[in-house]
């Protein structure tokens, strides 16, 4: 709703064309910061959500009642669109910043004057949005998945230990290793 708001004052402000950069730039930086930081909030949040889950998977494997816990199958992840969505607000706000920042910075008025320059720096964004959020948290996510998998499935009671395999702030990790390293030798 903020990001549609900020469009219609931006379209507003436009019609007055004599004075309408400074403004517009001025609500396109600020949709930028509230894009970022949308995008934070909306990682920790998924995050704690997958820590949460991750936390309910441990009891019901610690009580030996994993047939209680049940995990249904969505056909969308709403974590992943969300991203999506902050992503591309960010890709926006960003494209808009640059191409009204010509009157701040003179510079800028490359990206007024020549449209194609703001697309490639714009898809340019978009990639290292996306390259950052690989590198950074996407593997919490896999490593979480692969945990849950792992103990969801294990009905040998592999692990039942729980002094040796559920200490340490690297447990997750531990158990992870475990299980491929048991994968390897079964397939050989």
């Amino acid at each position: 709703m903020v990001v549609a708001a900020i469009l219609y004052f931006i379209a507003e402000i436009n019609k007055d064309t004599e004075t309408a950069s400074v403004p517009i730039l001025a609500l396109a930086l600020f949709g930028l910061i509230l894009s970022v930081l949308g995008l934070e909030v909306m990682i920790a949040l998924s995050l704690a959500y997958e820590h949460h889950k991750t936390d309910i998977i441990m009891i019901f494997y610690y009580w030996n009642k994993m047939e209680l816990y049940r995990h249904p199958k969505r056909p969308v992840f709403f974590v992943r669109e969300l991203r999506r969505f902050y992503e591309i607000t960010i890709v926006l706000f960003a494209a808009l910043s640059l191409y009204y920042g010509y009157e701040a910075w003179e510079p800028l008025e490359l990206f007024h004057d020549h449209p194609l320059w703001l697309l490639m720096i714009s898809a340019i964004i978009f990639i290292h949005i996306e390259g950052f959020y690989k590198l950074r948290w996407e593997q919490y996510f896999v490593e979480s998945w692969r945990f849950t998998r792992i103990l969801r499935n294990d009905t040998e009671r592999r692990y039942e230990d729980w002094d040796k395999w559920f200490t340490g702030l690297d447990f997750r990790r531990k158990i992870i290793e475990d299980a491929e390293s048991r994968k390897k030798e079964k397939k050989n």
